[in-house]
């Protein structure tokens, strides 16, 4: 009942800051959006989370996922209050960051998968869902070359060595990608990067295929370091 209410409540007001959408508004306002950029983030840092662990070609981001931050709140809503629309305007950023910085340059969009079980909670997977706006406006096919087999419970609050513990061993590779092709591993939001890490380890022990990493937020090691 009270997820019904939040999601009518939200089909007409800014989905971050709640105030009223006028005319030419959709799901966010004009004030709101200027906070979100169609440019990536490709730091250093966050290029570095990977060294030693895993090889990748390109890593990137499209926000900051931080205290107050205007994106925390369309992710959580988006994942834990069913609030579907959320996926395309993150969809839609992560798009135009893609045509902007990497144009041309992925085989196809690979979303971390959810276990079963905690799918069929959600009703949705908010990766996939994103994933799916993005290859309809980059032409990027949606590959279901993974899946969940371990349910593990959710990596928010838990520190690096627990996540990694409990992320080890917790995909399947379905197959299909190709050893020459490069794809695109998508998630909402890279903290650790324990998760990306077992995903691609997965993947990489099977082929020789290219891959790289995207999200729709991050958060920073530094700041990861100072807050928990």
């Amino acid at each position: 009942m009270i997820l019904f209410f939040l999601q009518k409540f939200t089909s007409n007001v800014c989905h971050v800051c709640r105030k009223s959408l006028i005319d030419l508004e959709k799901i966010i306002c004009l004030d709101c959006e200027l906070h979100f950029k169609n440019k990536t983030i490709q730091s250093l840092e966050l290029q570095q989370l990977f060294w030693g662990r895993i090889q990748l070609e390109e890593v990137f981001s499209m926000n900051y996922y931080i205290h107050g931050a205007p994106i925390n709140q369309l992710i959580h809503d988006l994942k834990y209050h069913k609030i579907r629309q959320n996926a395309e305007f993150l969809g839609l950023q992560l798009s135009k960051g893609i045509l902007n910085d990497y144009p041309c340059r992925f085989d196809g969009i690979i979303p971390i998968p959810l276990h079963p079980k905690k799918r069929k909670k959600r009703t949705y997977n908010q990766a996939e869902e994103m994933a799916k706006i993005v290859s309809e406006h980059t032409n990027i096919p949606v590959l279901n070359s993974l899946s969940r087999v371990h349910n593990n419970t959710s990596q928010t609050k838990k520190s690096k060595y627990h996540r990694w513990s409990k992320s080890n061993k917790i995909f399947q590779y379905n197959g299909g990608l190709s050893d020459k092709g490069h794809y695109l591993i998508l998630d909402d939001v890279i903290t650790t990067g324990s998760t990306i890490e077992q995903a691609s380890l997965t993947i990489q022990s099977s082929s020789n295929c290219r891959l790289s990493v995207a999200s729709s937020a991050y958060t920073p090691l530094d700041y990861l370091l100072l807050n928990h």
